[in-house]
């Protein structure tokens, strides 16, 4: 079971790290790829998870990822800015976050 959750924190944090990199890229095309990137990967690893924690722990990761990333850290450097394309991408990805895992939860439960 700590293998899984492991995994699924690994799986969760190189994706949501390319998200955070890419939506500035090649805008809207950039954004569009990262805002479908998080929830993919979250309904991936809810299909093949074993346990209902992980995708669980794959949405806890998104959203720490995305807290640490549009927050001021070391040398004053935010990777999502308050602009068009970092609210769009906290927003739009943290609703299809939720969306997914509530979508699968109730899946599962039945």
């Amino acid at each position: 079971m700590i293998r899984g959750l492991a995994r699924a924190g690994f799986i969760s944090l190189v994706a949501s790290g390319a998200a955070v990199f890419i939506h500035n890229i090649l805008s809207p095309y950039g954004l569009f790829l990262a805002i479908a990137v998080v929830p993919a990967v979250i309904h991936f690893l809810a299909r093949g998870a074993i346990s209902r924690l992980e995708p669980i722990v794959g949405v806890v990761v998104w959203f720490v990822v995305a807290y640490i990333a549009s927050t001021e850290r070391n040398g004053n450097e935010i990777l999502v800015q308050g602009d068009t394309n970092g609210n769009a991408l906290l927003v739009g990805t943290s609703a299809l976050v939720i969306l997914v895992l509530i979508s699968v939860m109730n899946k599962r439960s039945r």
